[in-house]
């Protein structure tokens, strides 16, 4: 099993996704973290932000 860590936990890590939804020509996943775990073995096993309240978020 392959392992990821996110580290910067913004938009691209996670939230991106919903923004980019109705762009056309868009391929999903777009963002780090839906994009480690649609690739079977991944598992993500770690992220890391120095802003506590996004990586909570996150």
């Amino acid at each position: 099993m392959w392992k990821a860590a996110i580290i910067g936990c913004g938009r691209m890590a996670g939230t991106i996704d919903d923004e980019v939804r109705d762009y056309p020509g868009m391929l999903f996943p777009y963002g780090h973290a839906g994009a480690y775990l649609a690739l079977p073995p991944m598992e993500l096993a770690a992220a890391a932000d120095p802003d506590a309240a996004r990586l909570r978020a996150f």
